[in-house]
């Protein structure tokens, strides 16, 4: 709110003086709502100072944190594995762990996607009334086909070699 203690000592004696909340914010270079707030705590408990707050303790800038925590709300996505995926996946990087950059250098890394040029190919839910089903705020409006896509694979080994392939759908 604010980044001296003279500053609530300055907002209550220009108020106290006439001026408006807008000038002593704009005056001062705080918020119109850090002056409102040094008003209001001055009105209601005759002091600009802080309220006694829950015992939390504060966060500076100095204190280190063991990391970024993950958001709770947003989990992750990723395919559903049973245990037995997991089983495979855990035997098959026990059985190559010890390999040399060698046999690595034989391993293809691939992968492939899809790109829909027009769009997604997620559904789309339209909640509507009776009678409302050529209404045109009930209608999706479409690309013939979805408009075609583009399927790409690649693929990297360890000398570098990069394997690109494009379809088109």
């Amino acid at each position: 709110m604010h980044s001296t203690r003279e500053k609530p000592d300055q907002v209550i004696v220009l108020i106290e003086n006439g001026h408006s909340q807008r000038t002593v914010a704009r005056r001062l270079n705080m918020t119109l709502a850090a002056v409102r707030r040094v008003c209001k705590r001055h009105e209601e408990i005759g002091s600009f100072h802080r309220r006694p707050g829950t015992g939390r303790k504060r966060l500076d800038s100095k204190t280190k944190t063991a990391g970024k925590q993950p958001d709770p709300k947003n989990p992750t996505t990723g395919p559903k594995l049973s245990p037995a995926h997991r089983q495979a996946c855990l035997n098959f990087a026990r059985d190559h762990l010890k390999l040399t950059l060698k046999q690595w250098g034989s391993v293809l890394f691939f992968d492939e996607t899809k790109i829909c040029l027009y769009g997604s190919d997620q559904r789309k839910k339209v909640y509507r009334r009776p009678g409302e089903r050529f209404a045109e705020c009930c209608i999706d409006e479409r690309i013939g086909y979805g408009g075609g896509s583009c399927m790409i694979w690649g693929g990297i080994s360890l000398p570098g070699l990069i394997v690109y392939m494009r379809k088109e759908i």
